[in-house]
Order: structure tokens, then C-alpha cells, then sequence
């Protein structure tokens, strides 16, 4: 029970078994068909054919259209509470956290870009400032600091080191590098910033991945060619399990090792079956009176093909002997016999002679029946040793398919092979010498099988044991390699490296995704903030103003263009002449757009603290008039 629900559990540590994998529902006792939550104590689910092994927080970054649930672009505090069960029922982490952690991710980026006041009061995230927090969040699913240089090799800093559209990122190495770290070391940004469900996935992924191995790289710089050795890394169990999953000398000797134990196995159970043949035919032993009554009968010994009986008759004709004969050995009346009869015993009989020994004893001593007691007693122990042979079956098979190393497969091997020969090392070594010799001098029991077709074909029935022996143990092979092994060889290396043919974050997050994230993700999240910002600010200075001129102003701020209306930042309302008449709406319209330029250019250069305090004074002079 330890071996086969431990490891079904260690399993489900990595795969989560209500997943589309039959490893869910065959090889884990755990397994359910009805509709649960994710608890959470899986580090992959399988959805679609791949397998998503990042931790809750990260999931949720590309799922925008589950937490937008009005879809108007901007994702709300509200809205987070509205979906807040569901969301945790499905991905095992409280939204609202999230929320709160983008709303800590931004606000630590606020020397870097204006927020907006819902972002600094906890209210709401449009969806251009969570387009450009994602990429920090999702910088967490790489764990550790070990990943930055396979960050670097996979080139997902490429863009922003060429290009320069990401200040956080840099153009240098050493700034990437320093980018990386301070987002994934221990202690930082993303332990300090990311719910517990992050820490307890962490510290999952680090136990199941086992030790860290290292390779030197020496990496590139796009930008200036500029060089630098760092050490990319792996792990032990993704290793082990590459070498267990693919079809290599590993897999032949794996094949090998459990064949000879399935071998052993098929001895125990042949064994088995002869008991069982025994116990069907062989004939009672007649009891005090029964026996009694029959010494006073004739009799004698028959030999028809190797088995041995004795005969009892009374005084008859040869035929009613013949008869008696042919039902005490169960010949076909149609078979003729031929009846040879001698004071002593015919050593070597044509195989269908009938040789009656008319007087002395038979042969050798043996056992010619068994009583009641002693036949219920080997059913009883032969059931119990049919029930140890499953068992030993099904436990040493999952014990020896689980091992991906050489040394642990063939010594697990041989400890089992001992387990199977314990009925022998019970007689040799529990037994005294006498009963043995005692035992063992006695003629052995043999059980007449007629009519039975393994009788009548053995060297046939011997082929086709052979044949199903071979296919049962490749079978078991190819069914543990793509029910058990390949699935998680896949999560292993999705949730160890984030990589891999079916990973879905390596598909999700892959080189094109970052190159879009920092080349055109970044640059239109930030002039969508220049237009927030424009729009906010046009609503302090004039709540009666058209907030499409906002949007007009915020697109001339962070894209100037000639088709756009030309706002002269010198003008200050205070010092333009006062128009009466029609045109005084359209002029302080006019001068408000051009306070707001000015404003927004100095905010640019001014410190975020007073801008901040211009902010609050503003809105207290609002909440006052």
C-alpha cells in the first residue's frame, strides 16, 4: 500500500490527476469523475493537450477576459469580488489578491510611469496599465535566480537589449541580469509582492525538481556583441525522466529487468495452477470403515500411462474387470488396451499398456489420496498464495517501473526476485532435516489431466504461453510510457524550466510573445497612460470639458502630428484677456487644453511626491466647493 499510494501521490503532487490524462484515472487511486475544485496541490494541470504548470498569479495574466467582466477595459475592484469564487474554484488562488498584487506591482514602477488615480487609490486597472505589469508578474514563474541566464539564452531579453524600449530591462547584460534578480531572488520583489499560493508553489517546484545541475554559456549581447559566461541550468528529475522516457538502452534494460521478474512470476503461478489440478482430481483417502470393508475385496496395482492406482474388484468375469479399469483411470470405451498381467512389477510399459500387478506391492510408497481436512486446508493456502502472487505482481511491477536509474532498477530487482522465493527458503531453512528426507523419499503424486487440451498439445500451449509473456511485459512497457512516464516528463520540464513541446507557458510566453511585449506591448501601454493621464487631468481642470478633446490632447502629447489640433503650452489661463459673448466658451476651453499641456510636460520633470500633493489639494478643493 505504501509503494503503490505513494507513489500515486508523489504523482499527484506533479500532475493533477482530474486532468484529460489516463494517469488520473488507471494508475491513481485518487482519481474522481465528478466536477472539483482545483486544490491546488498539483503543480501542472493538464488542459488541451498541454500541460500549465505556472504558479495561480501567472495563470491569471493571460486570462484578461475573465476578470474584465463588462468588458469595457478596465478591471475592477468589484469585479474581482463578483468573480472571486469561481476564479478560485477553477485556478486555486484568491483574485482579489491578484488585484491588490498588480496594484503593488505598479505602484513600485511609479518613478517609471504616471498612475492613475484608481490605481493609486485601489479602485480600478485599465488595461493598458495591466498589459505593462504582466511582464513582471510572469517573470515570477521562473522561480528562481538560477533562470536568468536561461532567460538570456532563450533570448527573451533580446528586444529591450537591442532596442531599448523597456528602462527596467536596460541595454546592458548586467542590467537584465539585475532585472531578473530582483524580481526572483529569495526575499524579493515577487515573495515579497505575490500571494502565499506562490510561496507554497515555489517551494513544491524546488522539492519535486530535485538538485540543480550546470552548463556554461557564454551569451551574447544583440545590441553591441558584447560577451558574458554564466551558467544556464537543469535539474535531476527532469533529467532522469528524459532518460526513462525516451526510447533508448535505458528502456531495453528496463524491459529486460521486468520480464525476468514477470518470469519468476509465471513460475509461482504455474506452481499455483498444478496445486490447483490436484486438489480438483486427485481421489479422498477412504476412511477407517470404508478401508476396512475394502481389504476384504481383491485388488491390485494398474499402471496406465505413469499414474498409478490401486484397483479393487470382487470375483468377476474379464470384461467386468476390464470395465472397472477403464472407470477407475476414465479411458474412452473406444480405446483398446491391452491387458498384461505378471507377478512382479513391468518397469517399462508401452505407453498405452495397462500392466496389473496381481500380487505384492506397489512400486514405491506414495500418497494415494487425501482426507476432507487436509484438502480444505492447501484451498485455504493456495488462495492465500494466489493473493500474494497479485499482489507481488502489481506492487513489483509499479516499484520497478517507477525507477529512472540503472543502479536502483536492478537492485529493487533482486531484493523482489528474493520476496518471490520465499516459499522456497521457508522449507530449506525452517524445516528439520528428517521431515525433509521424509518428505522428499516419498514417490511423487501424480494428477492424471485427460481430457484437457494442454494434455493433448503441451509443446503448443508452451508457445503461446511464450508468446503472451512477451507481449504482457512490452505491453506493460508502452502502457507506463505514454499513461505515466511521457506525461511527466512534460510537467516535470514545464514546471522545472518552463520549456517543452507541450508546455503551455512555453508556448504562451515564447520568444514572439516577449519580443511583442517589448516592442509594441510596453510603447502602447505607455502612450495609452499618457492619454489616462491627459483625460484625468482635464477632468480636474474643467469637469464640463469634452473628454475626447482629453484623448485628442493625450495622443498630440505622446505622438505629435500634424492633423491634430496645435494647443500652445506658453498660454496661461491667468494671463489671457477675457472674451465676452459667444466665443468665451470655445477661448476657455482653449486655455484650459493649454494649462493642461504645460502641466503635463512639468509633471514629466517634477518629482512624483508633488505631483502627488497637487493631486490631493485639488480634490480636496473639490470635495470643499
Amino acid at each position: 500500500e505504501k509503494v503503490v499510494n505513494g507513489d500515486a501521490e508523489w504523482r499527484r503532487t506533479i500532475l493533477d490527476p482530474r486532468g484529460e490524462s489516463f494517469i488520473g484515472s488507471a494508475w491513481n487511486p485518487y482519481h474522481t469523475e465528478e466536477e472539483q475544485c482545483n486544490d491546488g496541490a498539483s503543480l501542472c494541470l493538464k488542459e488541451n493537450g498541454t500541460y500549465s504548470c505556472a504558479p495561480p498569479s501567472v495563470q491569471l495574466t493571460g486570462r484578461w477576459e475573465e476578470l474584465d467582466i463588462n468588458g469595457d477595459g478596465v478591471w475592477r475592484r468589484s469585479e474581482a469580488k463578483m468573480a472571486q469564487n469561481a476564479l478560485q474554484c477553477k485556478y486555486s488562488v484568491n483574485v482579489v489578491e491578484v488585484f491588490d498584487v498588480f496594484i503593488k506591482f505598479l505602484k513600485s514602477r511609479d518613478k517609471i510611469i504616471w498612475l492613475h488615480p484608481d490605481i493609486e487609490n485601489g479602485r480600478a486597472i485599465h488595461k493598458a496599465y495591466f498589459s505593462y505589469a504582466v511582464g513582471d508578474i510572469i517573470m515570477c514563474g521562473y522561480r528562481n535566480t538560477d533562470m536568468c541566464a536561461n532567460l538570456l539564452k532563450r533570448g527573451i531579453f533580446d528586444a529591450p537589449l537591442k532596442y531599448g524600449t523597456a528602462p527596467r530591462v536596460g541595454q546592458t547584460i548586467d542590467s537584465a541580469l539585475e532585472y531578473c534578480y530582483a524580481l526572483l531572488e529569495d526575499g524579493g520583489v515577487c515573495d515579497r509582492t505575490l500571494p502565499s499560493t506562490y510561496t507554497v508553489w515555489k517551494k513544491g517546484s524546488m522539492e519535486q525538481c530535485k538538485s540543480p545541475n550546470y552548463d556554461k554559456y557564454v551569451f551574447r549581447n544583440p545590441a553591441n556583441g558584447k560577451t558574458k559566461s554564466m551558467l544556464v541550468v537543469s535539474y535531476d528529475a527532469v533529467q532522469a525522466y528524459h532518460r526513462a522516457g525516451s526510447l533508448n538502452l535505458f528502456v531495453v534494460f528496463k524491459t529486460i529487468i521486468i520480464g525476468i521478474y514477470l518470469l519468476a512470476m509465471l513460475g509461482e503461478g504455474k506452481a499455483i495452477f498444478s496445486i490447483v489440478a490436484l486438489l480438483r482430481v486427485f481421489p479422498k483417502f477412504p476412511s477407517e470403515d470404508e478401508d476396512e470393508e475394502k481389504t476384504e475385496e481383491l485388488f491390485c496395482y494398474a499402471t496406465f500411462q505413469g499414474t498409478t492406482k490401486r484397483i479393487y474388484y470382487e470375483e468377476c468375469s474379464y470384461e467386468e474387470f476390464l470395465s472397472i479399469v477403464r472407470e477407475s483411470f476414465d479411458i474412452p470405451g473406444q480405446q483398446e488396451l491391452h491387458i498384461s498381467s505378471s507377478d512382479k512389477v513391468l518397469w517399462d510399459p508401452a505407453p498405452n499398456d495397462l500392466v496389473v500387478v496381481e500380487k505384492g506391492e506397489p512400486p514405491e510408497e506414495g500418497i494415494e489420496g487425501i482426507t476432507d481436512v487436509h484438502r480444505y486446508t492447501m484451498v485455504v493456502l493456495t488462495i492465500i498464495r494466489l493473493f500474494m502472487l497479485f499482489i507481488l505482481c502489481w506492487v513489483g511491477c509499479m516499484f520497478l517501473l517507477k525507477d529512472t536509474d540503472y543502479i536502483d532498477l536492478l537492485l529493487n530487482a533482486l531484493g523482489l526476485i528474493v520476496v518471490v522465493e520465499i516459499t522456497e527458503n521457508v522449507y530449506m531453512y525452517l524445516l528439520s532435516s528428517e521431515l525433509r528426507e521424509e518428505v522428499e523419499d516419498i514417490g511423487q503424486m501424480t494428477v492424471q489431466t485427460q481430457g484437457t487440451s494442454t494434455s493433448k498439445n503441451p509443446a503448443k500451449w508452451d508457445l503461446l504461453i511464450l508468446l503472451a509473456f512477451i507481449l504482457t511485459t512490452v505491453g506493460i512497457i508502452i502502457f507506463n510510457h505514454y499513461m505515466i512516464v511521457a506525461p511527466l516528463t512534460d510537467s516535470l520540464e514545464c514546471a522545472c524550466l518552463s520549456s517543452g513541446p507541450r508546455c503551455a507557458e512555453a508556448h504562451r510566453f515564447s520568444n514572439e510573445f516577449w519580443d511583442r511585449y517589448w516592442t509594441q506591448d510596453v510603447p502602447a501601454s505607455l502612450k495609452k497612460m499618457d492619454q489616462l493621464k491627459a483625460t484625468a487631468l482635464f477632468e480636474h481642470l474643467s469637469p464640463d470639458f469634452d473628454a475626447d478633446m482629453a484623448v485628442v490632447l493625450g495622443q498630440q502629447l505622446a505622438a505629435p502630428s500634424p492633423d491634430l489640433p496645435k494647443i500652445d503650452p506658453d498660454i496661461d489661463v491667468r494671463d489671457a484677456p477675457v472674451v465676452e459673448g459667444p466665443e468665451a466658451h470655445e477661448q476657455r476651453e482653449h486655455q484650459h487644453s493649454a494649462r493642461a499641456k504645460r502641466l503635463l510636460l512639468s509633471d514629466r520633470r517634477e518629482s512624483r511626491p508633488h505631483h502627488r500633493r497637487h493631486h490631493q489639494k485639488q480634490q480636496l478643493a473639490a470635495e470643499e466647493g
